[in-house]
């Protein structure tokens, strides 16, 4: 089955500079402005770095402002799925 020409398939390598890893995980929060949702993109990460650096996004979103109208939800790992758009991707953990 071939999937529409929309869909691109790569393995990203893990955000942390130096690391060659596969990354097997994104971590993003839900975001909306009212008119439009996507998944805020904190980097991708290899299993290795996945749980620190979901630390570190949580501090950073923590520090955030918001303009008006906008929503963020939780940052959360998700699981990278070849073939998957961000918002079918679902929370592990």
């Amino acid at each position: 089955m071939s999937l529409p020409s929309l869909f691109y398939h790569y393995t990203p390598v893990c955000d942390v500079e130096g690391c060659e890893q596969p990354a097997v995980h994104k971590i993003a929060a839900p975001w909306t402005d009212g008119t439009q949702k996507e998944l805020r993109n904190y980097g991708v990460y290899c299993s290795n770095h996945s749980e620190g650096q979901l630390a570190r996004a949580r501090d950073r979103q923590a520090r955030v402002k918001l303009g008006a109208g906008e929503q963020v939800g939780p940052v959360r790992l998700y699981e990278l799925i070849e073939g998957r758009l961000d918002a079918e991707l679902i929370p592990v953990g």
